[in-house]
């Protein structure tokens, strides 16, 4: 294991970001002096569950093979960050082919779970 060079016990790393002041809102990471919003990542169950049972039927049902392949990328990849373009292509494609409206296309883009049906 590598020792840490330190400034009075604190990690240079620490001193730096002290530095720079307060991290964005929802945490960040430190990137050449400024700080970043650390990505929003989550897993292909917490996707799947941003759709509503009629969106995942919608989805499964087409027969558009893009459709397809953007599920098995998000299967495969395990994890996608939200602000990814990956994600907001692929939530753009359901969108174009009428798979999901304009309005339920920005909540899941946020990330937003569906609300129930009353």
């Amino acid at each position: 294991m590598q020792a840490v060079a330190t400034l009075d016990g604190i990690d240079p790393a620490v001193w730096e970001a002290l530095a720079v002041g307060d991290p964005p809102p929802g945490g960040g990471v430190l990137v050449g002096g400024a700080w970043v919003p650390a990505p929003r990542w989550l897993t292909s169950n917490q996707i799947y569950a941003l759709f509503t049972n009629d969106e995942k039927a919608s989805i499964h049902g087409s027969s558009f093979t893009q459709v397809h392949g953007l599920i098995s990328a998000l299967l495969f990849a395990g994890r996608v960050d939200l602000d990814s373009t990956f994600y907001a292509q692929g939530i753009a494609l359901l969108e174009g082919l009428g798979l999901l409206t304009p309005a339920r296309a920005t909540a899941v883009l946020a990330g937003a779970q569906p609300q129930p049906k009353q």
